[in-house]
């Protein structure tokens, strides 16, 4: 019998006996929960874009979720990392995310997220609208929640409406704030439970500029006369702290008997004659463009 004997050259050989697929090491697992407790209608978003690869896979890293801490994988595979998810029912949810890279290692991680009852952010402002270096009285003692008492809510004010809290959290409901400019501001209010369930309010408030009334004068040609006589009337030595002499209104009520003659007008001369002898007296009044007369 013929025996065939065959020869492989080396390099062949070690080349068969070396693994081609690198070592790998598994991901690491994180997200991130916003807010971190809620209401019912919360919509929280998860973001796992703080998950990581020690190989240099963050890009490739796959993930899927489990919203109910039940061991049952809510979502598919997939490469995004956000997503968003409400819960239907009151609970402390442990809630589990899975990172897997390309080669298939896996890592996980959870999060508690606590769905509970909200409270009720309510305030008042006093007074509703005033002029700039008013001290407005802000409210919130009407606030409330379905288990909690209202002891135990602390809040926050935004005085501006920018995104900006400019209080500390306090149990203290009422607070007192002065604008130092005119303008239209939202006040913000955020009541938050012991569980750190929020709430938020929102009211328009109106500041308006300083306003001082104007200065009414006038003079009167000719001081007297007959019933014949065309008194001319002129009001343009009137005047205003904060506005020019020309926007200013005025009318006029030629016999004093509280009836304006007149309507309300930037023209500040008038004429007016009597068809009866005697003694009157004639009233101007001045208007501002912010109605202060």
């Amino acid at each position: 019998m013929r025996v065939h004997r065959w020869a492989y050259p080396l390099a062949a050989i070690l080349l068969a006996n070396c693994s081609t697929e690198p070592d790998n090491r598994p991901p690491t697992a994180s997200f991130s929960t916003v807010p971190p407790a809620g209401a019912i209608d919360t919509v929280f978003e998860f973001d796992a874009s703080g998950s990581s690869d020690p190989d240099e896979e963050t890009r490739f890293l796959q993930v899927r979720w489990d919203w109910e801490g039940d061991g049952t994988w809510d979502t598919i595979w997939g490469a995004g990392k956000i997503r968003t998810h409400s819960f239907t029912y009151a609970d402390l949810y442990i809630v589990s995310l899975e990172v897997r890279d390309p080669f298939g290692a896996l890592s996980s991680t959870t999060r508690e997220v606590l769905v509970g009852e909200s409270p009720s952010a309510v305030f008042t402002i006093t007074p509703a609208t005033a002029e700039e270096d008013t001290t407005f009285r802000f409210d919130a003692r009407s606030s409330s929640h379905p288990v909690l008492p209202a002891d135990s809510l602390r809040v926050r004010w935004d005085w501006e409406g920018d995104d900006v809290w400019d209080t500390e959290w306090s149990t203290e409901k009422q607070a007192a704030h002065h604008y130092q400019a005119a303008g239209t501001f939202q006040v913000t209010l955020e009541v938050i439970d012991t569980s750190n369930i929020s709430d938020l309010a929102e009211q328009e408030l109106v500041v308006t500029a300083h306003n001082d009334p104007p200065v009414a004068a006038f003079t009167v040609t000719p001081s007297s006369g007959s019933a014949a006589t065309v008194f001319e009337l002129d009001a343009s030595s009137s005047s205003d702290l904060q506005q020019p002499a020309s926007t200013l209104a005025v009318r006029w009520d030629f016999t004093g008997n509280g009836e304006w003659n007149t309507l309300l007008s930037t023209v500040k001369t008038a004429a007016t004659s009597y068809q009866v002898a005697g003694t009157y007296t004639i009233l101007l009044e001045v208007v501002d463009t912010g109605g202060m007369a």
